[in-house]
Order: C-alpha cells, then sequence, then structure tokens
C-alpha cells in the first residue's frame, strides 16, 4: 500500500517521498502559493525568489513533500 498526497484543487501528487530529490513542477507550484513569505523564523523576505529547499536535510532522510520542503530555508544572507 502506498500514501499518495494531492493537491485538493488540481489532483497533482505532492508527495514524492524518497523518490525524487529536486522539487518537482507540482509541488514547486504549490510551495509558491502556500510560501509567500520565507519560512525561516524571523526571516520575512518574500518567497518566490528564495531558495527551495528540503527542511530535513536529504542526506539525513528528508522527504520531498510540502511538509519538509520549504522557501528559504537556509538562503537567509542575500
Amino acid at each position: 500500500m502506498r500514501r499518495l498526497v494531492t493537491d485538493p484543487v488540481t489532483g497533482h501528487l505532492l508527495d514524492y517521498g524518497r523518490r525524487s530529490y529536486e522539487v518537482p513542477d507540482a509541488l514547486r507550484r504549490y510551495l509558491d502559493a502556500r510560501d509567500r513569505t520565507c519560512r525561516f523564523p524571523g526571516c520575512n523576505r518574500r518567497a518566490e525568489k528564495r531558495q527551495l529547499d528540503h527542511a530535513i536535510a536529504w542526506d539525513d532522510g528528508g522527504d520531498t513533500n510540502p511538509q519538509t520542503s520549504a522557501r528559504c530555508v537556509k538562503d537567509t544572507t542575500s
């Protein structure tokens, strides 16, 4: 049995687990709509031009899904 997490409006797959390191387009669009500003605590920069990364590092077992992917997770200096 597999769990499939989809966007409620478009029906596009959002949770790619460990199958994909790069964030697929459907998930990227979802995150752009969800994350209007940076998700890093204390940073309120607009998220659309910020780095998209895993909140839990891929090497540490982070999945590619809406809960562990966000804009501006680490890139807060520029």
